[in-house]
C-alpha cells in the first residue's frame, strides 16, 4: 500500500478519550465524510484544557492544515467530575472555541456533544 500524504485534510477531531464513545465518534466522522481525512487527538475532557493542545494542534495545522478543528465533548465525562451537565460543557466547549480563535484564528472551529443516543452539534 502507498503512503499517500493529503495536502489538507477535512477536519482536526479533539474528543475525550473515554472508551464508551469511541463507536459513535466514527459512526459522527464516517458521517461527516472525513474517513481517512482527518487527524485525531484524544485527551480526557476534550474542551476542558484545550490549552494544553495548543502544541498537537499546531503540528496538525502546520503538517496537514485541516479545514476546521472539531471538538466533541461527552455526556457523562469523569474529567468534569460533580459539574457534568451539558450547560457546563456548553461553556466549556464556547470557552475552548474564544482561545482557539485567539491562538489559531485561520482555523474554523465546530462545537459538538456526544450522548448516549448521539452526537448533536452545539451552537
Amino acid at each position: 500500500m502507498k503512503n499517500r500524504h493529503l495536502e489538507t485534510i477535512e477536519a482536526l477531531v479533539i474528543r475525550c478519550i473515554d472508551y464508551r464513545f469511541v463507536t459513535s465518534s466514527r459512526n459522527f466522522i464516517t458521517s461527516q465524510g472525513w474517513l481517512d481525512k482527518y487527524d485525531l487527538i484524544t485527551f480526557p475532557g476534550a474542551s476542558k484544557n484545550i490549552h494544553l493542545l495548543f502544541d498537537a494542534i499546531e503540528v496538525s495545522n502546520s503538517l496537514h492544515k485541516p479545514k476546521k478543528v472539531v471538538i466533541v465533548d461527552h455526556e457523562d465525562c469523569g474529567a468534569f467530575g460533580k459539574n457534568n451537565s451539558f450547560e457546563e460543557h456548553r461553556r466549556s466547549l464556547h470557552k475552548a472555541k474564544r482561545l482557539l480563535d485567539v491562538v489559531f484564528p485561520a482555523l474554523a472551529v465546530e462545537l459538538f456533544y456526544n450522548s448516549f443516543e448521539g452526537v448533536k452539534k452545539v451552537s
